[in-house]
């Protein structure tokens, strides 16, 4: 079998070859919007904790959120988002991305 260089050694050497391009192709196919949310989420589950449901669901559905997180998916973002309604995700990540206070509450 002949050593071919794998999807990302190619990847990097294109990019490499022809830096502004690949930077115009990461932008126009959203890979730089979707980094930037990928870092909101990560920033979210490292400052999340029962003050912010709270705040965001009241007392009693922030205070089971808060627990479902941390005891029921081992604070694994992908998880919890699975388990809950969608409207409940789709909340959180409005608030995620336009609520400049949330964290305040951490």
């Amino acid at each position: 079998m002949i050593n071919q260089p794998s999807r990302f050694e190619k990847f990097i050497s294109d990019f490499q070859n022809n830096p502004s391009y690949f930077k115009e192709q990461l932008s126009g196919n959203g890979s730089f919007e979707f980094s930037d949310s990928i870092s909101l989420l990560q920033n979210f589950s490292n400052k999340v904790n029962y003050n912010i449901f709270v705040y965001l669901f009241g007392q009693q559905l922030g205070e089971h959120l808060a627990e479902k997180l941390a005891i029921e998916c081992d604070r694994n973002l992908l998880k919890f988002f699975s388990s809950i309604d969608s409207e409940y995700t789709f909340f959180i990540l409005y608030e995620i991305k336009t609520n400049s206070l949330l964290y305040f509450y951490s």
